[in-house]
């Protein structure tokens, strides 16, 4: 459950940052929570889409979709 809600916490920075901070530079973006704790890396996002995070720590994608659940890998 704090799970979720950390993650719904970043996804909503995450949106909050793009409508307000509009530019075309190109860089990585790192997500926190909202404790400040590191998240990791954004790969992708899309509307409809999972939304991807690399975590460094694992070496892994996390894939987070909109029906609030999520994966590592691809997802099999």
């Amino acid at each position: 459950m704090k799970c979720k809600r950390i993650i719904i916490a970043a996804i909503i920075f995450l949106f909050a940052s793009m409508v307000f901070n509009s530019s075309s530079a190109e860089a990585d973006i790192h997500v926190y929570d909202k404790n400040s704790q590191y998240l990791g890396i954004l790969i992708g996002m899309d509307f409809g889409d999972p939304i991807d995070l690399f975590i460094p720590s694992l070496g892994a994608t996390f894939k987070y979709s909109a029906d609030y659940s999520g994966w590592c890998g691809d997802g099999s």
